[in-house]
């Protein structure tokens, strides 16, 4: 079995003129709001092998938080996370850059994120709040076995649900 645990960054400062959108950091409420999603997750019991998030400063900031809880020293910063991606490049990331791992947490942005849940689930269309945790499983025994439409979601939770 692998897991994949999608997280939406949380909470940012609003986009102010001349801070390039990548270097927008996390308010107050979205520092409180990682905390408590990664506590949340941690009290399941789900323990990701592997962290990957955007490099925009507002996902590694959530990503720390998450990678701190479960003691994960590395952070795998991946630049397409920040763009425009697919169900292919993320397989392909998986298999690249942590293929013995059989759960990894990656943070990222919408609307990317929702359609690659939608894409793995094949049913999931769900408004991803910031802070969102999906919790994707997959009865697959390696990364480059994942196909399109055979997750189940597990788990979807948020900081006011």
């Amino acid at each position: 079995m692998k897991k994949l645990i999608l997280v939406r960054h949380a909470k940012a400062e609003i986009l102010q003129p001349g801070i390039p959108d990548v270097d927008r950091i996390l308010c107050e409420r979205g520092k409180n709001d990682a905390v408590k999603i990664a506590n949340q997750l941690y009290s399941t019991e789900i323990t990701p092998n592997d962290v990957i998030c955007s490099p925009a400063k507002r996902a590694v900031e959530t990503a720390t938080v998450f990678a701190e809880q479960y003691g994960i020293e590395r952070l795998i910063k991946e630049e397409f996370l920040y763009g425009d991606y697919n169900f292919a490049d993320i397989k392909q990331l998986l298999i690249e850059e942590v293929p013995l791992a059989d759960t990894v947490l990656i943070v990222g942005h919408n609307p990317n994120l929702s359609y690659i849940i939608a894409k793995l689930t094949g049913n999931f269309n769900q408004h991803l709040p910031t802070s969102a945790v999906a919790v994707l499983d997959f009865d697959v025994e390696k990364w480059d076995d994942l196909q399109p439409s055979t997750g189940v979601l597990e788990m979807f939770f948020y900081p006011d649900k």
